[in-house]
């Protein structure tokens, strides 16, 4: 019996104490290259995405889509021949990666030519997965809403020209 409880005692404060651990930051282990674990997921589905755009594979590039994101996934003109993640820092459930693209522009009117792009990769935890950041707008819903506000302003003044006519 008495076994049974000082066993019992021992579970209690093993799992007080993780959850103690993990309210003041959680695990932070460190593998012999100096990753950390949640960096080294998100490095690996950072990677995962890039290989999926070098190689123009739309399905796997999708996986990574946020769900509020209305944009597809096309690389369409700009082909991306190579990448280097070059820093990756995890602030909760944000991380931004630094990554260097080679990317060649395929367009009848436009001779390729390669080009290095540098960019901030935004990515955030979605329920648990790790996804590209949503762009705040697309161009397409920039164009939407600036039609709107015009034909709204139009209206407006239409009505009061008809009011003012009365």
């Amino acid at each position: 019996m008495k076994k049974k409880m000082l066993i019992g005692a021992a579970l209690t404060a093993t799992i007080a104490g993780g959850l103690a651990f993990n309210a003041m930051g959680g695990a932070r282990w460190v593998d012999s290259t100096g990753v950390r674990g949640t960096e080294r997921l998100v490095r690996s589905q950072i990677a995962t995405y890039w290989d999926a755009r070098v190689a123009a594979n739309v399905d796997v590039m999708s996986k990574f889509r946020h769900p509020e994101q209305s944009a597809t996934m096309d690389p369409g003109m700009l082909q991306t021949e190579k990448y280097e993640i070059r820093e990756i820092v995890v602030d909760g459930d944000e991380a931004v990666a630094q990554v260097v693209a080679t990317t060649r522009l395929k367009h009848p009117m436009f001779a390729e030519r390669l080009r290095k792009i540098e960019m901030a990769d935004l990515w955030v935890r979605h329920e648990g997965a790790w996804v590209r950041k949503p762009a705040p707008v697309t161009l397409g819903q920039a164009v939407k809403a600036v039609e709107a506000r015009q034909a709204e302003a139009l209206a407006a003044a239409q009505a009061e020209q008809a009011v003012a006519t009365e």
